[in-house]
């Protein structure tokens, strides 16, 4: 599978380790978080046909070179799993943060349908946070919390469909919600799906950063 071989094959870039260390992130392949390489698709065409590439959706046609995987898959994008529990169900990449053009911040293949799932890479038992970005999340992890995170700031809804079940079969006990604490202005959108969260799951209470 296409996105199997993604996750099994690509590397993390200098540049990008020392940045993911920055954040709080020192081991990274525990995630299988890698950059994407320059022209990946002739790499996996020496795999796959061109047929199957296309129907993963994660490429689609072009006149150019036959497939193409821009822009989620542009050269020296951060390349992240996305993890629900013990599988990866999908991928999503982040811009490189030397690119000085600052596209797009994150790219969804479309063939990787994560919206309506928390990203988790351990299994949820005890005392678990929820935060807005996987790398958050995966820095929590590092030092030794169960944490989850939501599909950017509007994945909210995710975690109010999915978390509940984990509470009532008594796996987790608490929810603690560390959103960004925004200061462009008095309501923001954090603190609005924060409030959303703790008005709806169950044990949950919100954490307010300073």
């Amino acid at each position: 599978e296409v996105l199997d071989w993604l996750c099994n094959n690509l590397t993390l870039s200098p540049f990008h380790k020392k940045y993911l260390s920055h954040r709080g992130i020192y081991h990274p392949e525990r995630y299988k978080i890698s950059t994407v390489p320059f022209q990946v698709e002739v790499e996996l065409q020496k795999v796959f046909t061109i047929e199957q590439l296309l129907l993963s959706g994660f490429f689609k046609p072009s006149l150019r070179s036959g497939i193409t995987g821009w822009p989620a898959l542009k050269p020296d994008r951060i390349f992240i799993p996305y993890w629900v529990e013990d599988n990866i169900i999908g991928c999503k990449t982040r811009v490189d943060p030397y690119d000085i053009d600052q596209e797009s911040k994150y790219a969804i293949p479309s063939g990787s349908r994560i919206a309506k799932h928390l990203w988790s890479p351990k299994p949820l038992y005890g005392d678990v946070i929820i935060t807005e970005g996987e790398f958050k999340a995966a820095a929590a992890c590092e030092v030794g919390f169960t944490a989850v995170s939501t599909n950017g700031i509007n994945g909210a809804s995710a975690a109010a469909m999915h978390l509940p079940k984990y509470v009532k079969k008594g796996k987790v006990k608490r929810l603690f919600v560390i959103y960004d604490n925004e200061i462009k202005s008095k309501i923001s959108l954090s603190t609005v799906q924060a409030d959303y969260l703790v008005k709806t799951l169950p044990n949950c209470v919100k954490i307010v950063l300073p």
